[in-house]
């Protein structure tokens, strides 16, 4: 019935349908390129760019309850329940929707992103070409709401890894410039900012990091 449900319905019904997308993408066993072309369906949708739940910017809340973000995470969970291995690459299938999630012209695919960069270390080790080109370079903050987005996404979990912190390391020691902007997520960056420097992290001076937590404000410090 969704897979035969014209446009117009879909849009309509775009929350409950993807609510559905995600649940089902966590047991599914057959039937994936069906899941797969209803996912495409819903991002080409002329969607709301805001879900107007919060008022105070918190981009991982908006992401969890946007349809983007629904499709994403289902996306996420089709991609991970083939167990993918380090340096395995992305699927041929899986990989066209997040790049195009990764299309800052698009405001509402946003959301998408944001889920992106709470899997950043996955997609990092799983295909480190792919994240370089797409999803790094949205952590610069040449552009501070996409950066803040990617930022907090990585943030609700970020965990240190090696060659992911030698790739973004001018980006992760600017961000400290933008502490105030990272929202509900600050706290996590200063400490994730504070077990960095107390690594050794290779790559990284002690100048670098004094710096970095030099610029951070009081609150941080």
């Amino acid at each position: 019935l969704v897979q035969t449900m014209p446009d117009s319905d879909l849009q309509k019904l775009a929350h409950s349908v993807t609510w559905w997308i995600e649940a089902v993408s966590k047991s599914i066993n057959q039937h994936e390129e069906i899941l797969l072309n209803l996912c495409r369906r819903v991002l080409a949708l002329p969607l709301e760019a805001g879900t107007g739940i919060t008022r105070n910017g918190q981009p991982v809340t908006e992401a969890i309850n946007h349809p983007v973000g629904h499709v994403t995470q289902a996306l996420i969970n089709l991609w991970f329940k083939r167990n993918p291995n380090d340096n395995d690459q992305l699927p041929a299938d899986i990989k066209p929707y997040f790049t195009e999630i990764c299309d800052t012209q698009v405001d509402r695919f946003r959301h998408g992103r944001v889920l992106l960069g709470s899997q950043l270390i996955a997609l990092f080790r799983v295909d480190r070409t792919w994240t370089e080109q797409y999803l790094l370079p949205l952590l610069c903050w040449n552009n501070p709401v996409e950066a803040k987005a990617v930022w907090e996404g990585f943030l609700g979990s970020p965990r240190l890894y090696q060659p992911l912190l030698t790739a973004f390391k001018p980006q992760f020691l600017e961000s400290a410039n933008h502490y105030t902007s990272l929202g509900e997520h600050r706290q996590q960056f200063a400490a994730f900012l504070t077990y960095a420097a107390l690594g050794p992290i290779e790559g990284y001076t002690a100048n670098e990091f004094q710096s970095a937590i030099g610029a951070l404000p009081q609150e941080g410090l």
